[in-house]
């Protein structure tokens, strides 16, 4: 019997040739979701040494991002939403617009399991590796554990995150700039 959850690059490229080339304009507006309420533009608000990890982390992915994309997003403290320019948002919709059908399955993919479509694109783009990726979507977490201790459900979860963001490196090498 195929059990598609140990099956994680089929599982990419069933998504690239069923989801993603098929309905190209889709697969980007999925993505793009996370660039409007991108975890790496909501800080801490009073913890500071939380607050000091997420800038020294989150800070330089953004400067990458403008830096690579031309799209400045803005961060805010706190839950509030953080509204991106028009700017900002068409330039990463131009940025996925030019990946092929596979890569852009696969940073829907980081994306989705970072909750950050600027880490994924990082990650696509080989400016960090996927335990860099990991560990900056799971700075708020660590941060817990740190405090409060692990819980196995929790560490369940973090683990798979993690395994899955290696699969979606894994996948992008395989298939190179497709």
């Amino acid at each position: 019997m195929l059990k598609p959850d140990t099956m994680p690059l089929t599982r990419l490229a069933n998504t690239a040739l069923d989801r993603v080339r098929p309905t190209r304009a889709e697969a980007v507006e999925r993505a793009m979701a996370f660039a409007r309420s991108d975890l790496i533009c909501y800080r801490a608000v009073s913890l500071l040494d939380l607050v000091e990890l997420q800038n020294r982390t989150w800070n330089p992915l953004l400067d990458w991002l403008k830096q690579t994309h031309g799209a400045e997003l803005k961060a805010g403290a706190g839950i509030a939403y953080v509204e991106q320019s028009p700017a900002a948002l068409a330039a990463l919709s131009r940025a996925l617009e030019t990946q092929g059908d596979f890569t852009l399955a696969a940073v829907s993919a980081a994306a989705s399991l970072s909750g950050s479509l600027v880490i994924a694109l990082a990650l696509a783009a080989e400016h960090i590796d996927a335990d860099a990726a990991f560990a900056a979507s799971q700075l708020d977490e660590a941060h817990q554990r740190a405090k409060w201790g692990t819980d196995a459900e929790a560490a369940a979860r973090s683990a798979r995150i993690q395994a899955e963001l290696k699969s979606a490196v894994r996948f992008l090498r395989l298939a190179g700039k497709n």
